[in-house]
């Protein structure tokens, strides 16, 4: 990786509204200009800007950490150690579907990137077999998620779990 690569995405990584504050400078740039010179400039860049305002990891972390508070009594999506897997594992997968980059997501956990990645891979391939455990654990999250940010409604807990260790 080169030193440049390296420095832009050490950038990314250390600002999660990296796209979105690039985004609010261009179009403070092209209004400037169009009032200077009462002429329409048109910006065209390589890297696709998402501006869709995102919910902060803090946001989601609060909600899994609401969960894992009413089992494990004082203990956090960082911290826990014991049975804490399937929480980190829930954390990635829903800010991932939320649209954070899995690269931030490492960063905030403190883990590598392939962790994330794994973690993801994990949790989908049980929510899709319909673990029960799983699937209550996940259902749990969103819908503490849902109570924490009223205006959040994407997802969908239509995968109910089903008891099917008799």
């Amino acid at each position: 990786m080169s030193k440049e690569t390296r420095e832009a995405t050490d950038r990314v990584v250390m600002n999660p509204n990296y796209y979105y504050d690039l985004h609010q400078e261009i179009s403070r740039f092209c209004k400037r200009i169009a009032r200077l010179y009462d002429v329409t400039l048109h910006v065209t860049t390589l890297q696709t800007i998402d501006i869709v305002t995102k919910l902060p990891l803090e946001t989601i972390e609060s909600a899994v950490n609401a969960v894992i508070e009413k089992e494990y009594p004082g203990e956090t999506v960082k911290t826990l150690s014991r049975g804490g897997a399937i929480y980190r594992q829930v954390f990635s997968k829903i800010a991932s579907d939320l649209g954070h980059v899995k690269l931030h997501i490492a960063a905030y956990l403190g883990q590598n990137h392939t962790t994330v990645l794994y973690s993801i891979r994990t949790i989908t391939n049980l929510i899709e077999v319909k673990d029960y455990n799983t699937l209550l654990i996940h259902n749990k999250c969103i819908h503490e998620l849902k109570s924490k940010e009223q205006t959040y409604n994407s997802f969908s807990t239509d995968s109910e779990p089903v008891d099917n260790t008799q």
